[in-house]
C-alpha cells in the first residue's frame, strides 16, 4: 500500500468519527447526554473491518479529539489525570474497533455485502450486542483501573453505556459501511435508500428528546427555586444569631470591613486583634481542623486544647433548635483551665469556637440538594472582588454553571446566598421517561435501518439473480444456436442419409439426395426399385440385416441399429451404420401400413480407423513383448503391474511370482538418499496424476536380489481411466559406476584416494564465498613431507607411494568428516576446515590442535618391507578471509608459512604473518638468481683428484660450483636441491657432461696425466628417457674414448625398477662408460643386485673412513667392503680422507685408492698441473 492511500484512509476514518459524534453531541440539549447513543463504536468498527490496523493513526486522534472536546464542553479544568485517562479511553477504544472487527469476520465474514437477511440478522443480532457489551466493560474497567471520577453526568452504569454503544453500532454501522465498503455498485444505491431515512429518522428523535429535555430542566429549576426560597426562610429565621455573631465578630475582631477578604485570613486577624485570645477554633462537624494559639501557648497545651472535644459542651437539644451554632465559650471553660494548663495570672482564658452550620448541610440533603453547591458570601459594593465566605457546601463543580442567588441582609450589610446545581443534580431530578423514550425510539431507527437493509438487500440479490438468470439464458440461448450451426453443419459435412422406407413392396418413399453423390446410383433408382436397398446389401451381410428387421417387428421394437457393408456403383465397399425406427402409418385402403424410418451413416473411414489401430495394437504388443529394455504396464488405482514384458519377467523373475505384484516388491525398504521406497513411489504417482510424463533414478532390485540403478520413465496410457501406465525401466547400473569412476579420476587422487586439486579448488571456493558471506572464519593446513626426496630416491618410488598412501590414511582419520583433506601433488597434502567459526582466534586455535594431532600421528613410525622408516611434516596455517585475498593467495600464505617451518628445522607449525612474505621472496630472488646463473655461465665444474697408492692422479670427480654462492649463503647440497625443484636437471646435467668432456681434451692435448673424470648423476636424471642417449651423444661429438667417462650413482638409483636400471647401465657399460657406485654402505643394496649390476667401482662412504682411527668397528666395515670389491672384481676407493693417520691404516687394510682433502680439496680445472705426485698436483 503506497503512503498516500495510507494517508486517505485515515483522513477519511478520522473525518467520519470525529465529525459525526460531534455533530451528535452538538444536537444534544447536554454535552453530557453524548451516552444516549455513541456513533464511534459504529463508525470505528467499520473502519477497522475495512482497512485494518493501517487506520489506528485516524482512530486514535479521532477518539482523542472528541474527549477532548467533551472536557472543554464541560468547563471542567483539563488536568493530567484527565490527559490520561483520555488516552486509555482511547485505546480501549481502539481494542474495541478491532475486537467488533473480529466478530463480523468470525460470524458474518468478510467481505460481505449484506444483501441476504441472514448474515444481516448475524451482524446485528450477535455482533452488535457481543461488541458493544465488549466495549461497555472495557470503558468502566478503565475507569476504575484510573480511579477516574467525573464531575459530568456521564454514567457509571455498565447497562447505560451497552445501551449507548449498542444504538451507536446499530444506527451508524450500516451508514458508514455505505461510505466505505466495496462493491459500489451494491452499496452506493443504499445512499438514498438507507442511509437517508435513518439520518432524518436519527435527527427527528434526537430533537424531539431535547424539546422534553428542555422542559423537564425548567421543571427541576422551577423546583430549585423553591428550595431556595426555604433556605432563605431558614436562614431569615435565625437572623438574631447570626446579627449577634457577625456583631461580635466585626465589633472585637475587624476593625474595618473591608480588611479582610477570604475567612481563612479573617481568622487569622483574630489572634492579632486582641493579646487576650489563647486560641481559635473553626470546628467542622467533629474534628478541629483549624486552630490559632498564642505565641506563647506550648506545643503540649496546644496537643491538649486540640483533643479536647468541645460538641460535648452543647446538648443536642440546642443543636437542633438552632441549624448554625457559632459560640464564644468564656465562663463556662473556667472549670477547664487545669485541663489546658493554663497561666491565670498572666492572661485570661479566652477560647472561641466558630462552629460551622452543619445544621444547613442536613437541611440541604433534606431538601435533596446534595449535588448542588451553596454558599453565603458577604458581598462589598465598593470592593466586589473581595467578600467573606462565611459558609460553603464541600460540593465542587466546573466554573460558568448556572446559579441562584438570593439577598441576604445580617448585622446591616448585604449577604449572597448562592445556590448552584450540578449536572448530577439535573439528571437525578428529571424524568426519566423521556431517557426511556428516546432509547427506544433511537432502538426503532436502528430496526428500520436493519429492515431498510434487509429490504435493499434482497432488492439487491434480485437484482444480481435477474441480471445472472439474464446472462444464464443468454448463454444457453447462444449455445443452443451455436449447437444449431454446428448439428447443420454437421449434417452437410458427414455422409448421413436420411430414407423411408414401405414395408409391403419394399420400395423406398424417400431418400436424402446425397445418396446419389456418394454411392453412385441415380435416385430414381432407390425409389423405384423394388428391394434396390436390400439388394445393394453385401451378400455376407443381407441374412443378418433381414434377421434384425424381422425380429425387431415380432418384438414391437420401435428402434433398432444395423451395421452393414453396402456395395456402391463402383464396386468399392461402404461401411453403413444404420439407426432405424419402425412407423405405423394411417392409409385409406388397408387402415394402417408400416414404415421403416432410417439415418444412414457412412463409418467407412471409422472402420478403416479401427483396422488400423488394431494393426497398431499388434505392432505395440510386439514391441512391447520383444523390447530391449524391460518394460511394464502398471495399474495406478492399486499400483499393481498388469503387464510385464520378456525383458522384465527376465530381469525381475515375474514369472515366479503370483498375485498384486508392485514396484515396491522390487525395491529395497529404503533408497540411498534415505527415503522410504513405498512413501515416495506414492508421491511420485501422486505427482504423475498432474502429468503425463516423469523420468526419475531408482534402486531396484532385480531376481538374484541384488540391487541395480535404474532410470525409469512413467508414461500415462491414452486409456478410459486415465489411470494405466507404461514403466519404462533402464539400468544404468554400469553407467553409474563408469560416471563413478570417471568421476573419481576426475576429482580424487589414483594413489591415495583423496581429492585431488582440482576438487579442493572448488570446495574451497565455496567455503570462502560461505565465510564472507557469514562473516565467519576457517583456516587451511599446508603439510609438506620433510626429507621424503631422500627416501623416495633411496626406496624407490614404490616404497614412496606406500609411505604416501600411509600419511594419507593418518591424516583422513584425524579429519574424519569435519574437514576435508586432498593432495595438491607429490608429497604436497592440505586440510581446509568446514566448521567455520565467529573470530579469526577461535579459528587458529581449533586449526591449530588439529595440526599437533596430525603432527603427532605422522611422526610414528612406518613400516616399509621389513624396516620401520620415520618421515615428519612441515605444516603451515593461513587464516580466511582476509584483506580481499583471493583464494590461490590464501593458499599460497599457507604455502608460505610451510616453508617456514623448514626454515625452523621441519617437523613443526607455523601460522602464516605478513612478514613471511619476505622468507619466500627471498626464496624466489634465489630461484630467479639460479636460473640466470645457467643463462649468464655462472656456474663452473672443480675438480677433486683420486690418487693411488704411488701418490699418482690419473683420475679426477667433478664437482660442480656457482660462484655467487656465499652472496646467498647457500650450501653445494641445497644448489643441487634447489636446482631440481626448479627443473634445471636435465640442461645442467648436460652442460656438466658438455663442460667435462671439453676439459678432457684440452688435458689430452696437455699430455695431462688425469685420463678419466667421474660425473655425479642424481637419481632424478638417472631416470629420464633418454639420459644414456644423452650420455653417448656427448661423448660421441668429442674425440674420447668413453672408458674415460665414470658415472657416478648413489645407492637409491638402484632401488626402483631395477631392470631397467640394469639395461640402461648394461647399455652404457657395453659403449665403454664406466659405472661407479658412489656412498656404498649407506644404502640399502641387495648383494643380488649387486652381482647384477655391471659396475666397475665402489667408493667407501667418507662416514666409515672419518673415525676408522678409533672405532675398530669402522675398520672391519672398510674391510669387508675392500673384501667384497675384491671378490666381485671391481675396483675400490676411500673417499674423504682426511688425515695422514686414516691414509695409513687404509693402506694397511689393502686400499689402493684415495681420495679426500689430504691429497687436495676440489680446485678450478686451471689448478690442476696435470702432475703425478702429490705435492705438484695442485
Amino acid at each position: 500500500m503506497n503512503q498516500k492511500m495510507f494517508f486517505k484512509q485515515n483522513i477519511i476514518t478520522f473525518a467520519l468519527y470525529f465529525f459525526i459524534t460531534l455533530v451528535v453531541i452538538k444536537l444534544m440539549h447536554e454535552p453530557t447526554q453524548a451516552t444516549l447513543v455513541w456513533p464511534g463504536v459504529g463508525i470505528g468498527i467499520v473502519a477497522a473491518l475495512v482497512w485494518g490496523y493501517r487506520i489506528i493513526p485516524g482512530l486514535y486522534l479521532a477518539q482523542l479529539g472528541i474527549g477532548y472536546f467533551l472536557y472543554y464542553s464541560t468547563n471542567e479544568t483539563y488536568t493530567l489525570l484527565n490527559f490520561i485517562a483520555s488516552n486509555a479511553f482511547s485505546v480501549a477504544g481502539l481494542l474495541r474497533c478491532f475486537f467488533g472487527a473480529f466478530l463480523i469476520r468470525y460470524f458474518v465474514g468478510y467481505p460481505n455485502s449484506l444483501i441476504s437477511s441472514k448474515p444481516i440478522l448475524k451482524f446485528f443480532l450477535i455482533v452488535a450486542p457481543l461488541a458493544s457489551l465488549a466495549s461497555a466493560a472495557v470503558y468502566i474497567l478503565v475507569k476504575s483501573l484510573l480511579g477516574f471520577t467525573e464531575t459530568t453526568s456521564y454514567s457509571n452504569n455498565i447497562f447505560d453505556w451497552w445501551i449507548g454503544d449498542l444504538l451507536g453500532f446499530i444506527i451508524f454501522a450500516p451508514f458508514t459501511m455505505i461510505f466505505i465498503c466495496q462493491p459500489k455498485s451494491i452499496w452506493r444505491p443504499r445512499y438514498l435508500t438507507v442511509g437517508l431515512p435513518i439520518i432524518l429518522i436519527f435527527t427527528a428523535v434526537i430533537l424531539l428528546y431535547n424539546k422534553t429535555q428542555i422542559n423537564n430542566s425548567q421543571k427541576v429549576l422551577d423546583d430549585l427555586n423553591l428550595k431556595n426560597e426555604v433556605i432563605v426562610a431558614n436562614l431569615n429565621q435565625n437572623s438574631i444569631w447570626v446579627n449577634n455573631f457577625l456583631k461580635n465578630i466585626f465589633l472585637y475582631y475587624l476593625p474595618t470591613d473591608d480588611t479582610n477578604t477570604q475567612l481563612n485570613s479573617f481568622l487569622n486577624s483574630l489572634s492579632d486583634s486582641d493579646d487576650n485570645i489563647n486560641a481559635i477554633i473553626w470546628n467542622m462537624g467533629s474534628e478541629n481542623n483549624y486552630i490559632k494559639v498564642s505565641k506563647d501557648y506550648s506545643l503540649h497545651k496546644f496537643a491538649k486544647l486540640k483533643e479536647f472535644n468541645f460538641n460535648n459542651l452543647i446538648s443536642q437539644d440546642e443543636l437542633n433548635k438552632q441549624l448554625f451554632y457559632p459560640t464564644i465559650y468564656i465562663d463556662r471553660l473556667e472549670e477547664f483551665v487545669n485541663v489546658f494548663e493554663f497561666n491565670q495570672h498572666k492572661h485570661k482564658l479566652k477560647i472561641i469556637v466558630v462552629r460551622n452550620f452543619s445544621q444547613l448541610d442536613k437541611l440541604l440533603s433534606k431538601l435533596g440538594l446534595n449535588h448542588a453547591k451553596i454558599s453565603l458570601n458577604l458581598t462589598q459594593s465598593n470592593k466586589p472582588n473581595k467578600e467573606v465566605v462565611l459558609y460553603s457546601s464541600s460540593q465542587s463543580l466546573p466554573e460558568n454553571i448556572m446559579t441562584i442567588n438570593s439577598k441576604l441582609n445580617f448585622y446591616d450589610k448585604n449577604w449572597t446566598l448562592s445556590l448552584s446545581p450540578s449536572a448530577q443534580y439535573f439528571h437525578e431530578n428529571r424524568s426519566k421517561y423521556s431517557y426511556v423514550i428516546a432509547k427506544i425510539g433511537l432502538l426503532v431507527v436502528g430496526l428500520i435501518g436493519i429492515m431498510l437493509l434487509i429490504i435493499t438487500g434482497k432488492t439487491a440479490l434480485t437484482d444480481i439473480q435477474v441480471k445472472e438468470r439474464t446472462l444464464e439464458l443468454d448463454t444457453q440461448s447462444t449455445d443452443l444456436r451455436n449447437k444449431k450451426k454446428q448439428y447443420r453443419k454437421l449434417i452437410e459435412q458427414h455422409p448421413v442419409i436420411l430414407w423411408r422406407l414401405n414395408i409391403d413392396n419394399n420400395k423406398m418413399s424417400y431418400i436424402s439426395k446425397k445418396v446419389e453423390k456418394l454411392y453412385g446410383y441415380s435416385l430414381s433408382r432407390w425409389l423405384n426399385e423394388g428391394n434396390f436397398w436390400l439388394n445393394l446389401i453385401h451378400p455376407e451381410d443381407v441374412k443378418a440385416v433381414k434377421s434384425k428387421i424381422n425380429q425387431s417387428l415380432r418384438d414391437s421394437s420401435t428402434t433398432f441399429e444395423l451395421e452393414y457393408r453396402l456395395v456402391t456403383a463402383d464396386g468399392s465397399i461402404a461401411w453403413i451404420k444404420d439407426t432405424i425406427n419402425i412407423n405405423k402409418v394411417a392409409d385409406l385402403a388397408t387402415g394402417s401400413r408400416m414404415q421403416l424410418l432410417g439415418l444412414m451413416i457412412d463409418v467407412s473411414e471409422t472402420h478403416k480407423a479401427k483396422q488400423e489401430q488394431n494393426i497398431s495394437e499388434s505392432k505395440y504388443r510386439i514391441l512391447f513383448k520383444h523390447a530391449v529394455d524391460p518394460l511394464m504396464i502398471l495399474d495406478l488405482d492399486n499400483s499393481t503391474i498388469i503387464d510385464p514384458n520378456d525383458k522384465a519377467i527376465s530381469l525381475f523373475g515375474l514369472n515366479n511370482i503370483s498375485g498384486h505384484v508392485t514396484l515396491v516388491d522390487f525395491s529395497p525398504i529404503k533408497q540411498p538418499d534415505g527415503s522410504n521406497s513405498q512413501k515416495r513411489l506414492r508421491k511420485i504417482f501422486r505427482k504423475l496424476d498432474q502429468n503425463k510424463y516423469i523420468n526419475f533414478e531408482w534402486v531396484m532390485l532385480n531376481k538374484k536380489h541384488h540391487e541395480i540403478i535404474c532410470n525409469i520413465d512413467l508414461v500415462k496410457l491414452p486409456t478410459q481411466n486415465n489411470n494405466i501406465v507404461l514403466v519404462n525401466i533402464h539400468d544404468i547400473t554400469e553407467i553409474k559406476l563408469h560416471a563413478k569412476k570417471i568421476n573419481q579420476l576426475a576429482y580424487y587422487d589414483n594413489l591415495t584416494k583423496l581429492p585431488n586439486r582440482e576438487y579442493f579448488y572448488s570446495k574451497f571456493k565455496y567455503f570462502h564465498n560461505l565465510a564472507v558471506e557469514k562473516q565467519m572464519f576457517g583456516t587451511i593446513i599446508y603439510l609438506d613431507l620433510d626429507r621424503f626426496k631422500i627416501l623416495n630416491d633411496s626406496l624407490g618410488h614404490r616404497a614412496g607411494d606406500e609411505l604416501l598412501k600411509m600419511v594419507a590414511q593418518r591424516i583422513s582419520h584425524i579429519t574424519k568428516v569435519s574437514d576435508f583433506c586432498a593432495r595438491l601433488g607429490g608429497d604436497e597434502f592440505i586440510i581446509l576446515a568446514k566448521k567455520l567459526k565467529s573470530s579469526i582466534g577461535l579459528a587458529l586455535e581449533s586449526s591449530f590442535v588439529k595440526s599437533e594431532l596430525i603432527l603427532e600421528a605422522l611422526n610414528r613410525p612406518y613400516q616399509l618391507e621389513d624396516y620401520e622408516h620415520l618421515i615428519t611434516p612441515s605444516i603451515g596455517i593461513s587464516v580466511f578471509p582476509t584483506d580481499n585475498a583471493s583464494i590461490d593467495q590464501i593458499i599460497h600464505q599457507a604455502d608460505i608459512a610451510m616453508y617456514a617451518s623448514k626454515e625452523k628445522g621441519k617437523n613443526t607449525i607455523t601460522i602464516y604473518h605478513e612478514t613471511m612474505v619476505k622468507m619466500v621472496g627471498e626464496r624466489l630472488i634465489l630461484e630467479k638468481a639460479i636460473r640466470q646463473a645457467f643463462d649468464q655461465d655462472e656456474f663452473e665444474l672443480y675438480y677433486q683428484p683420486q690418487i693411488n697408492i704411488n701418490n699418482e692422479a690419473h683420475s679426477v670427480e667433478a664437482l660442480l660450483r656457482w660462484r655467487r654462492s656465499l652472496e646467498f649463503r647457500i650450501t653445494t647440497e641445497e644448489l643441487i636441491d634447489t636446482i631440481e625443484q626448479i627443473g634445471l636437471t636435465h640442461e645442467l646435467g648436460h652442460w656438466v657432461f658438455d663442460q667435462t668432456c671439453t676439459q678432457l681434451e684440452q688435458w689430452a692435448k696437455q699430455n695431462c696425466a688425469v685420463k678419466s673424470i667421474a660425473i655425479n648423476v642424481s637419481a632424478k636424471q638417472f631416470h629420464q628417457k633418454l639420459f644414456t642417449d644423452q650420455v653417448i651423444s656427448v661423448i660421441q661429438s668429442y674425440n674420447l674414448k668413453p672408458s674415460q667417462i665414470i658415472i657416478e650413482l648413489t645407492e637409491a638409483v638402484l632401488i626402483e625398477d631395477i631392470a631397467s636400471i640394469i639395461t640402461k647401465l648394461t647399455t652404457l657399460k657395453a659403449y665403454g662408460v664406466r659405472i661407479s657406485l658412489d656412498d656404498f654402505g649407506t644404502g640399502y643394496s641387495s648383494l643380488a643386485y649387486l652381482k647384477q649390476l655391471p659396475i666397475d667401482q665402489l667408493k667407501i662412504d667418507k662416514m666409515f673412513i672419518h673415525d676408522i682411527a678409533s672405532d675398530k668397528s669402522s675398520q672391519h666395515i672398510v674391510q669387508t667392503i675392500i673384501d667384497l670389491a675384491r671378490s666381485m672384481n671391481v675396483e675400490f676407493i676411500a673417499e674423504g680422507v682426511e688425515i695422514e693417520e686414516q691414509f695409513n691404516i687404509l693402506k694397511q687394510l689393502g686400499c689402493e685408492h684415495f681420495q679426500g682433502f689430504y691429497f687436495s680439496k676440489p680446485v678450478p680445472a686451471h689448478e690442476i698441473n696435470c702432475t703425478k705426485n702429490k705435492q705438484e698436483l695442485i
